[in-house]
């Protein structure tokens, strides 16, 4: 079995996403449970799979400086925000060797 080929640029769902130690940028939408309804939504970048302390069970998370890190998905009072997609992040950029400067591709 052959493992897929994530591509930067293109969202793919939630459930395909790496849980290893990797970090991805995440679509996210907020979900109103009393009118159904959802928000456009927004891109979160450089989430990881993970927990934030021992005591508590695994999630989407991100790092705020200052905060440390917190869950992407969360419910307050009949709103959640829901990780729906998510896209491998860009390549680093490419640097000469010979001049030490960064290539532009």
């Amino acid at each position: 079995m052959t493992t897929p080929e994530y591509k930067f640029g293109e969202w793919y769902p939630i459930e395909s996403a790496p849980k290893a130690s990797d970090r991805i940028d995440l679509w996210v939408v907020e979900r109103v449970a009393r009118t159904f309804s959802q928000s456009a939504g927004e891109r979160v970048p450089n989430a990881m799979w993970g927990s934030p302390r021992s005591d508590q069970a695994d999630g989407w998370l991100i790092y705020e400086p200052g905060y440390g890190h917190r869950f992407v998905e969360e419910e307050d009072g009949g709103k959640a925000t829901v990780a729906t997609h998510w896209m491998p992040l860009p390549p680093p950029p490419v640097s000469d060797s010979t001049t030490d400067t960064l290539k532009r591709e």
